[in-house]
Protein backbone atom coordinates (compact mmCIF):
# COMPACT_ATOMS: atom_id res chain seq x y z
CA UNK A 1 0.00 0.00 0.00
CA UNK A 2 1.46 3.34 -1.07
CA UNK A 3 0.32 5.26 2.02
CA UNK A 4 1.83 2.65 4.34
CA UNK A 5 5.19 2.97 2.57
CA UNK A 6 5.05 6.74 2.84
CA UNK A 7 4.19 6.48 6.55
CA UNK A 8 7.08 4.08 7.20
CA UNK A 9 9.41 6.46 5.36
CA UNK A 10 8.11 9.31 7.50
CA UNK A 11 8.78 7.32 10.67
CA UNK A 12 12.33 6.59 9.46
CA UNK A 13 12.91 10.27 8.79
CA UNK A 14 11.48 11.19 12.20
CA UNK A 15 13.78 8.65 13.86
CA UNK A 16 16.76 10.11 12.06
CA UNK A 17 15.70 13.61 13.07
CA UNK A 18 15.80 12.53 16.72
CA UNK A 19 19.52 11.81 16.32
CA UNK A 20 20.25 15.36 15.20
CA UNK A 21 21.00 18.07 17.78
CA UNK A 22 17.83 19.82 18.85
CA UNK A 23 17.23 23.48 18.18
CA UNK A 24 15.36 25.60 20.69
CA UNK A 25 11.65 24.77 20.45
CA UNK A 26 9.78 28.01 20.92
CA UNK A 27 7.13 27.36 18.27
CA UNK A 28 3.85 26.20 19.83
CA UNK A 29 3.13 23.78 16.96
CA UNK A 30 6.56 22.13 17.36
CA UNK A 31 5.88 21.74 21.06
CA UNK A 32 2.45 20.25 20.31
CA UNK A 33 3.92 17.74 17.84
CA UNK A 34 6.65 16.81 20.31
CA UNK A 35 4.05 16.03 22.97
CA UNK A 36 1.97 13.98 20.53
CA UNK A 37 5.05 12.06 19.33
CA UNK A 38 6.05 11.28 22.92
CA UNK A 39 2.59 9.93 23.76
CA UNK A 40 2.35 7.87 20.54
CA UNK A 41 5.76 6.31 21.20
CA UNK A 42 4.71 5.44 24.77
CA UNK A 43 1.47 3.80 23.58
CA UNK A 44 3.22 1.81 20.84
CA UNK A 45 5.88 0.57 23.28
CA UNK A 46 3.27 -0.42 25.88
CA UNK A 47 1.07 -2.26 23.41
CA UNK A 48 3.89 -3.81 21.38
CA UNK A 49 2.08 -3.27 18.06
CA UNK A 50 2.48 -0.98 15.07
CA UNK A 51 0.48 2.06 14.04
CA UNK A 52 -2.32 1.50 11.54
CA UNK A 53 -3.66 5.07 11.30
CA UNK A 54 -3.55 8.41 13.10
CA UNK A 55 -5.67 11.55 12.90
CA UNK A 56 -5.33 14.95 14.57
CA UNK A 57 -8.48 17.04 14.66
CA UNK A 58 -8.75 20.82 14.36
CA UNK A 59 -8.28 22.99 17.47
CA UNK A 60 -11.42 23.38 19.61
CA UNK A 61 -11.29 25.39 22.86
CA UNK A 62 -7.51 25.09 23.10
CA UNK A 63 -7.46 21.30 22.56
CA UNK A 64 -6.90 19.08 19.54
CA UNK A 65 -8.35 15.58 19.55
CA UNK A 66 -5.82 12.91 18.59
CA UNK A 67 -6.96 9.47 17.44
CA UNK A 68 -4.57 6.55 17.06
CA UNK A 69 -5.41 3.13 15.60
CA UNK A 70 -3.01 0.24 16.19
CA UNK A 71 -2.58 -2.91 14.14
CA UNK A 72 -4.92 -5.63 15.39
CA UNK A 73 -3.22 -7.95 17.87
CA UNK A 74 -3.59 -11.72 18.26
CA UNK A 75 -6.35 -11.34 20.86
CA UNK A 76 -9.76 -9.83 20.19
CA UNK A 77 -9.53 -8.19 23.62
CA UNK A 78 -6.57 -6.01 22.58
CA UNK A 79 -7.36 -2.32 22.50
CA UNK A 80 -6.91 -0.91 18.99
CA UNK A 81 -8.16 2.70 19.26
CA UNK A 82 -6.72 5.40 21.53
CA UNK A 83 -8.29 8.88 21.74
CA UNK A 84 -7.05 11.83 23.78
CA UNK A 85 -7.17 15.63 23.82
CA UNK A 86 -3.81 17.35 23.50
CA UNK A 87 -3.47 21.00 24.62
CA UNK A 88 -2.96 23.40 21.74
CA UNK A 89 -2.14 27.07 22.28
CA UNK A 90 -2.11 29.37 19.28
Amino acid sequence: MHTRRAFIGLLGAAGFALLLPRAEQTDSYSLFLSNVRRRVCRIVRQEGRGIHRMEIGPPVDGLRQCRLWLVTGPSLLDRTVFVWDEPWHV
